[in-house]
């Protein structure tokens, strides 16, 4: 357990400590950067999840309406092909928001 800065007082604090005890700060040794770049990265998977999410619904549920109703296999297909389509996508904007996270720390 070092003892770092506060971000706050200068004062020094512990590297764990959840606040300051000079001057009540949350998570002194933890910089306004550092926590803006995790929300920034909790954000991106609770995104990446939306996404994933949908285009797994398209996805199965083409294979759904065309096991179920053969009239509309057509648009099944049309369905699956949207949904590996939207899922690809995701993953190149997911990819890429993770480098530039990555770049910024």
């Amino acid at each position: 357990m070092a003892l770092v800065p506060c971000k706050e007082c200068k004062k020094d604090v512990s590297e764990q400590a959840a606040a300051c005890p000079h001057c009540g700060v949350s998570y002194p040794a933890v910089s306004n950067e550092d926590i803006a770049i995790t929300a920034k990265a909790v954000q991106l998977k609770v995104e990446t999840f939306k996404m994933r999410y949908i285009a797994g619904l398209a996805f199965f549920g083409g294979f759904g309406l065309i096991l179920l109703n053969q009239e509309q296999a057509e648009l099944g297909m049309w369905l699956i092909g949207g949904g590996v389509i939207f899922y690809l996508l995701t993953e190149i904007v997911r990819n890429l928001d993770e480098r530039k996270l990555k770049k910024n720390k």
